[in-house]
């Protein structure tokens, strides 16, 4: 669990400026928290376990096929050859 913070340069108009991360140890789950409570940093394993499975799921990202910008992705000489 850790927190994030927004850049103010690529940030949304009304998206939160902050809010509570969490992952699992194998990066399959992660969760965000937006209403983190003052005291966060010091709540027992118990309460930080809790606020993680009130938070809300974030979809995985699939795997990118276009790079930033809109760029499609080509495929590299070898991947037409036939072995």
């Amino acid at each position: 669990m850790w927190l994030i913070r927004a850049g103010s340069a690529g940030r949304v108009p009304g998206t939160p400026a902050e809010w509570l991360a969490f992952q699992n140890a194998e990066g399959t789950e992660r969760r965000r928290l937006l209403e983190i409570p003052d005291n966060w940093e010091t709540l027992s394993d118990d309460r930080l376990d809790l606020l993680r499975r009130i938070a809300e799921p974030v979809a995985l990202r699939a795997q990118r096929h276009t790079l930033p910008g809109g760029i499609p992705i080509q495929p590299s000489p070898s991947d037409d050859v036939d072995d």
